[in-house]
């Protein structure tokens, strides 16, 4: 697959030769890079390591995913202070943390870094490929310092401001705002938001202060990039597995996460609204794990359900539970086409237009498990390509626009998508304005 760039809105597509790969000088950093490659449309989910392979172990490498870390944010943007490694309930220095707002938003740190995705021609195979490292090398372009939420978005209702915290008050009822609830199995209290359209949700966030945004498509590819590098596969969904390989490198995957509930049990018990509470993952600390939240009563009076609710290097439910939006991208079925406009940067955020933003290319006009992701110089994990399955390619499915007009995009799946969810799943079938119980967001930050 040729790489992409964009000039005065039109894709441009590059091939580039097996010999065009970091084109590093003679430097101490030639091998401070490490990544992942991808026979383009191959099935197989797994990928195969490049760069520096003692950058890949999980004791002593993974540089820029070991700098990952759960902290507590001002709404100025200072860090107040860090959380605990292997408990959020507690701070950096041991003493015991506020996550109800009080102190601050509870994010993960993204250290700046630094990217490249290229595409290599061998023979007539072609490979995408993906690198970082935490120097500037030839070629690779910075990712900023930014802040992603460690928990799905919860809401202020007092200041009409969006949250990251763990608080079961009224003032931070998620969900509809069900108060009929409260004192129920049912309840939304400390739950999620949902039922808000876009531009609720990017006013709500930019209530927070500059620099605040619902996840936008410029950082959107930023930490599912992280977790796929260190993972080296396409399928999230792989059973968890604390043990290393021989070679010291990760694998696995997260396991189901909360993404097998029952439709029907789900809908009679509170009607699609988010049922785990921020936060459930908080003993993880900093770790990537997962941890079972048992929903009482979930499948009728005194019939529980048991759910393991996931967490990537501190980002909570990182697919599954319910829909995360993201902002900065615009798609318009017209003409039998499905064509993708994005703009970069946290704000300027316009619905159902193409003006200001950047066309990159065509989503699939039918629905299906993605095989192939449009990729390009900036590693865009939108689709481009059906054809895979829940095992192959790349596992997720997108959702294809059903009729002509504008559209938001929506990430990652919901409780009952079961092995359709995914960092790569892809929902452009609602409206920027659908209001949805089971459509949230994950609150970002860059200064």
């Amino acid at each position: 697959m040729p790489s992409i760039e964009y000039t005065n809105g039109k894709a441009v597509m590059h091939k580039h030769q097996a010999s065009d790969i970091v084109g590093l000088s003679d430097t101490s950093y030639i091998n401070q890079w490490y990544g992942v490659k991808r026979l383009v449309g191959q099935t197989s989910t797994a990928l195969t390591r490049i760069g520096n392979t003692d950058l890949h172990k999980v004791n002593g490498g993974l540089p820029v995913q070991s700098l990952m870390r759960r902290c507590v944010l001002k709404a100025d943007g200072t860090v107040n202070y860090y959380l605990g490694a292997t408990d959020s309930t507690k701070n950096s220095a041991g003493g015991n943390a506020t996550l109800d707002g009080t102190d601050g938003h509870v994010m993960v740190e993204i250290p700046e870094h630094y990217v490249r995705f290229w595409t290599e021609t061998v023979g007539s195979d072609t490979y995408a490929n993906a690198a970082i490292s935490m120097y500037a090398l030839p070629n690779f372009k910075k990712v900023s310092k930014h802040y992603i939420s460690a928990f799905e978005a919860s809401m202020d209702r007092t200041n009409n401001k969006l949250a990251s915290v763990i608080n079961t008050t009224a003032q931070f009822r998620g969900g509809n705002n069900t108060s009929a609830w409260d004192a129920n199995a049912n309840s939304l209290l400390g739950r999620p938001v949902t039922s808000l359209t876009r531009a609720q949700e990017r006013t709500y966030a930019g209530n927070i202060g500059a620099g605040w945004c619902e996840e936008p498509f410029e950082f959107m590819s930023s930490w599912r990039w992280l977790y796929i590098i260190e993972y080296a596969n396409t399928n999230i969904q792989l059973a968890y597995n604390s043990a290393l390989t021989a070679e010291g490198y990760r694998q696995g995957g997260l396991g189901t996460g909360v993404t097998d509930a029952s439709s029907t049990e789900w809908n009679t018990f509170n009607s699609y609204n988010p049922f785990v509470p921020c936060g459930h993952t908080k003993s993880l600390g900093n770790q990537s794990g997962t941890v079972n939240y048992v929903a009482t009563d979930f499948a009728g009076t005194g019939v529980n359900r048991t759910f393991s609710v996931p967490s990537f290097r501190g980002i909570e439910n990182p697919f599954g539970h319910i829909w995360k939006r993201i902002d900065g991208v615009n798609i318009n079925r017209t003409g039998g086409r499905v064509l993708t406009y994005v703009k970069k940067g946290v704000s300027g955020f316009v619905d159902d237009t193409a003006t200001g933003y950047t066309y990159i290319a065509d989503m699939p006009y039918a629905s299906g498990y993605i095989l192939n992701l449009m990729f390009g110089e900036d590693g865009s994990l939108l689709p481009l390509l059906a054809g895979g399955s829940s095992t192959t390619g790349w596992c997720d499915y997108y959702e294809a626009p059903g009729s002509d007009g504008w559209r938001g995009l929506l990430s990652s799946g919901i409780a009952y998508h079961g092995s359709k969810a995914g960092l790569a799943h892809a929902y452009a079938s609602y409206e920027a304005a659908n209001t949805s119980a089971y459509i949230g967001l994950r609150l970002c930050y860059k200064a």
